[in-house]
């Protein structure tokens, strides 16, 4: 494995000084590429701790001091990590000024699918109107570092001009609610 880079990175983006040691060599010269748009979406159904308490027996300060984690977000029956990746990519696309009609590439990072086919870039591609190659890149945690990588190879080579990723999952639909130890 190399080592991280220390150089300045030939980049249109100015990155503060510890961010520039976290790229490899290889990774770190995708000239002419950047982000100029982000995005986020949370579902709305808020689960607390104390919630945890009163329907499973969850000690809530066991919970924060070994977590840090005061809430979590779960989707409601029937909603999709598709469902999640809409909003976000609606406002990222909004604030990088950008339409559905100039994306030519979407990449999601997500290791909790809809379904096994369609992929949710493909969900994604047709619920925004995007006629583009879109696929999934699974990859568990570090999913969404993997789809912005891949895309920005697509960009950097001009194979691509402008691309959505996203990163999404919904881990309440596949977590076990009864286990403690997760």
């Amino acid at each position: 494995m190399n080592p991280p880079i220390t150089e300045t990175l030939s980049s249109p983006i100015s990155m503060p000084g510890e961010l520039k040691t976290i790229f490899s060599k290889r990774t770190a010269h995708l000239t002419g590429v950047q982000m100029i748009g982000t995005g986020g979406y949370v579902p709305e159904n808020v689960v607390t701790n104390e919630y945890l308490r009163q329907t499973r027996g969850f000690d809530p300060e066991w919970i924060v001091q070994r977590t840090g984690i005061q809430e979590r977000r779960f989707v409601n029956e029937g909603e999709g990590t598709s469902d999640l990746c809409i909003p976000a990519a609606k406002l990222a696309m909004q604030r990088a000024g950008v339409k559905s009609s100039d994306i030519d590439l979407v990449v999601v990072g997500t290791f909790t699918p809809d379904y096994h086919c369609p992929s949710v870039a493909n969900l994604v591609q047709d619920k925004l109107g995007i006629d583009a190659p879109a696929f999934d890149v699974a990859a568990a945690c570090s999913g969404f570092v993997y789809a912005l990588m891949t895309a920005a190879q697509f960009v950097a080579t001009k194979n691509a001009h402008y691309a959505l990723v996203i990163g999404a999952d919904c881990n309440s639909r596949i977590v076990n609610p009864n286990d403690k130890t997760i």
